[in-house]
């Protein structure tokens, strides 16, 4: 199947089709199973999460010493999962809150919260329709989730953060890229979109991005200030055994991480 050049845009059909695919595979269900299933499960934070906060958030200058870029004092984790950036985010003592689709998920963020001392604003919902007042964060980080949804609904959630975001407040949103090995696998529900074949993450939609789609999906909402593509290729190990013998190519993960500030 070839898809038009134009920017993003799907055919009545083809939305009709996606639709569809949402009530034979429901989206709740899936990440319930999904967060149930501990071997997706990442309980230390992303390595390009904390390099996004040194840079323009707060950076370490000392033992106990920081030098302060951006005023932060609510922040907002979404698709937080089990919790992981919540901590990182109240152990530096700002007023957190987040949100999940998962049940299961929020459940386990809470105990973990709890079992730390620690104070966060922890519920279930979806990114499409945030239950917050307007202008009431000054950061919001997105990690591994705004890829994971229809590209439509993508471009609701950005309109969604630019809401709750104070002017000049900080987004941070990673987003997978087309270059990674595994896209166009899976069956093809629309512009690069795939529904995963197996792992923990069955049957979840994965929208693949190019930096272009990257530009689109924000621009109109914010003023992009960095965008940073990792790609990761294992070259022995346990890596080395998926190599695509036929074609000679390793197995590639890779991602745009963007930072913004709201308009």
């Amino acid at each position: 199947m070839s898809w038009p050049l134009e920017k993003h845009v799907v055919s009545a059909a083809d939305k009709i089709i996606e639709r569809l695919l949402f009530m034979e595979n429901n989206l709740k269900e899936l990440w319930e199973r999904t967060a149930t299933d501990t071997r997706g499960v990442v309980w230390y934070p992303n390595e390009f999460v904390i390099r996004f906060l040194a840079k323009y958030v707060r950076k370490r200058v000392g033992i106990d010493e920081y030098r302060v870029i951006h005023e932060i004092t609510r922040a907002l984790d979404l698709g937080c999962g089990h919790g992981r950036h919540v901590i990182m985010l109240a152990e530096q003592g700002y007023d957190v809150a987040g949100i999940d689709i998962s049940d299961v998920a929020i459940g386990v963020a809470r105990d973990w919260v709890a079992k730390k001392g620690l104070k966060a604003d922890l519920r279930t919902g979806t990114v499409t329709a945030l239950p917050y007042s307007d202008s009431v964060f000054d950061l919001v980080m997105s990690h591994g989730v705004l890829d994971h949804i229809y590209y439509d609904e993508s471009r609701e959630a950005v309109r969604e953060i630019h809401r709750v975001l104070k002017p000049n407040g900080l987004l941070y949103v990673d987003l997978i890229s087309a270059l990674e090995s595994g896209c166009g696998q899976g069956r093809e529900v629309g512009r690069r979109t795939y529904i995963v074949p197996d792992g923990a993450e069955a049957g979840v939609p994965q929208r693949f991005f190019e930096l272009e789609d990257v530009m689109d999906l924000l621009r109109d909402h914010f003023t992009i200030q960095d965008v940073v593509l990792s790609q990761w290729e294992p070259v022995f190990g346990e890596g080395f055994s998926n190599l695509d013998k036929e074609n000679g190519r390793y197995p590639r993960a890779a991602r745009y991480h963007v930072a913004a500030i709201r308009k």
